[in-house]
């Protein structure tokens, strides 16, 4: 057992002896690590420190929701912009690649309010584009379906305008009572 001691011992002294040299490439600088009093230091080269090494994810940008359907005219959305990896974590709207939108496709507020525009556009998809202040590379889409207006019923006696449903049955019910009292009058 003292064999195994002395040998450790003989070891662990020549390791707090011996300097370990490592190389690291820093901007150019090489950096030593010497071992003294079983304590290890970082020693620069001469002529001053290297700058750090910093390595940072890249930034990436989500849109939310993927993808919606509005109706022309009244549709209304708020899309949601999530930013990673970024100090600035602000974005810049599209709407068909016009920034902020416009009549044609819709606008967006810098908020992600999306309004539908009045009429239906061809194609019915528009696409809304968050791209990030803080790296404009990176952008992220989603997808809105533009739906026509659902027509109005309603209308009823008029040369061609079709059935009027509800208001067309009043229209009659009123009609006819307005006859029954012109008749009753005679009596």
């Amino acid at each position: 057992m003292n064999l195994q001691s002395d040998q450790t011992r003989r070891l662990l002294t020549a390791i707090s002896i011996i300097s370990l040299v490592v190389l690291l490439a820093a901007g150019g600088a090489l950096w030593y690590l010497t071992r003294s009093s079983a304590r290890p230091t970082l020693t620069p080269p001469a002529g001053g420190s290297p700058p750090p090494i910093i390595i940072t994810p890249p930034v990436s940008i989500s849109v939310s929701p993927a993808s919606v359907t509005l109706v022309a005219g009244v549709g209304v959305q708020t899309f949601t912009a999530t930013v990673s990896n970024a100090t600035d974590t602000r974005v810049t709207w599209f709407v068909n690649d016009v920034p902020g939108g416009n009549s044609t496709f819709g606008t967006i507020t810098s908020a992600g309010l999306y309004s539908a525009p009045a009429t239906r556009p061809s194609p019915s998809s528009v696409t809304v584009k968050a791209v990030s202040v803080a790296d404009p590379g990176v952008a992220a889409t989603a997808t809105v379906t533009i739906a026509p207006p659902a027509p109005i019923n309603g209308g009823g006696s008029g040369g061609g305008g079709g059935g009027g449903g509800r208001l067309d049955f009043a229209l009659a019910a009123v009609l006819a009572l307005g006859v029954l009292a012109r008749r009753l009058k005679r009596v």
